[in-house]
């Protein structure tokens, strides 16, 4: 009986062990081969989204911005056209000839000048 209480106690002392050395130790995995989607999950996680939103941001207001500019220059010259066109033509509209026109500015550059 003394025989069978000290091979228990030897037993669980031993189990003991191997769960204390099993926690100790850490845990080695073999490295997997990753697969492509993986590889590419983890490329387009380290991609700095945050800042090309930044710069999208800001190139797009400069852009939009210096459209604007541009299609408001647009807009003045087609208004200085029809203002002249008026003058012309008496302001009906009617009948605009471009040789006149030419011939219009040409006077009003020569007069400025």
């Amino acid at each position: 009986m003394l025989e069978l209480i000290l091979y228990l106690i030897l037993m669980t002392s031993v189990a003991a062990l191997a769960v204390v050395f099993s926690r100790g130790i850490p845990r080695i995995e073999d490295e997997k081969e990753e697969s492509f989607v993986v590889r590419l999950d983890k490329w387009i996680a380290s991609l700095p989204f945050s800042k090309a939103d930044v710069f999208l941001k800001n190139s797009s207001y400069k852009v939009l911005r210096k459209l604007r500019v541009f299609l408001m220059k647009v807009d003045n010259f087609i208004d200085d056209f029809l203002e002249k066109t008026k003058d012309i033509n008496g302001g009906n509209g009617r009948g605009i000839k471009i040789e006149d026109l030419v011939e219009k500015v040409a006077e009003d550059k020569e007069e400025k000048k």
